[in-house]
């Protein structure tokens, strides 16, 4: 039986990696320079996954004896769970506790192309949540009410967070704290997307729905 594949990440050019998230709640490795060759299948979730990423260890971590970052691969699904594997051996490595819905979001934070070793998850349960990325994977806050409905899009950028949710409103976190530091814009039906002008960190784009219409702010 073949399953149709919802979501896909790459890694960066270098490695030639890919994941894949898949209605019937697996993940799987691909090697790019070989053909697209599977390398591992990753069992754990019950349902089907939305959204893979895949996750470099800080500096500090480095303990693979090889002098390169650790590297893991990060799923939400449809049954609320957050599962870390090991990029490289394919075993499961951590759960991330905590969202009581669908996980629509994970991200792994950077500043600049560098990662700052943080992973944000979010989905139909309102919350935001951030992870410190490493061997031992551990929640550094948690915003259980960011949203009163589901968190449909998530941007991280320059220190910054960026959320929109299909209660109409986009709100802006700080990223170190998770303390919200403004409401953006006027409120709206619902929230499809949320972005940071390029460059910036003051100036936001919106894709909302208000009066029927899509609106690109």
């Amino acid at each position: 039986m073949r399953y149709l594949i919802v979501n896909l990440a790459i890694d960066d050019p270098t490695s030639r990696l890919a994941v894949s998230g898949s209605q019937d709640g697996t993940c799987r490795l691909w090697n790019l320079a070989a053909q697209g060759a599977c390398l591992a299948t990753l069992v754990g979730h019950e349902k089907e996954v939305r959204a893979v990423a895949f996750a470099l260890g800080t500096p500090a971590e480095k303990g693979n004896g090889s002098g390169g970052k650790d590297k893991w691969v990060v799923s939400g699904g449809v049954d609320g769970k957050v599962l870390v594997w090991d990029a490289r051996s394919g075993a499961r490595v951590a759960v991330l506790d905590g969202h009581t819905a669908l996980v629509r979001h994970v991200l792994a934070v950077t500043d600049g192309g560098r990662d700052v070793g943080m992973m944000l998850t979010a989905g139909a349960d309102g919350a935001i949540r951030a992870w410190q990325i490493g061997h031992q994977w551990r929640m550094r806050w948690a915003l259980t009410e960011a949203h009163e409905y589901a968190v449909t899009s998530l941007k991280a950028e320059g220190g910054y967070i960026l959320s929109g949710a299909s209660d109409g409103r986009v709100r802006l976190w700080e990223l170190e704290a998770g303390r919200m530091l403004k409401e953006v814009g006027e409120k709206a039906e619902a929230v499809w997307s949320v972005g940071f002008k390029e460059g910036s960190q003051k100036d936001v784009v919106v894709v909302s729905r208000q009066n029927g219409l899509t609106i690109l702010n």
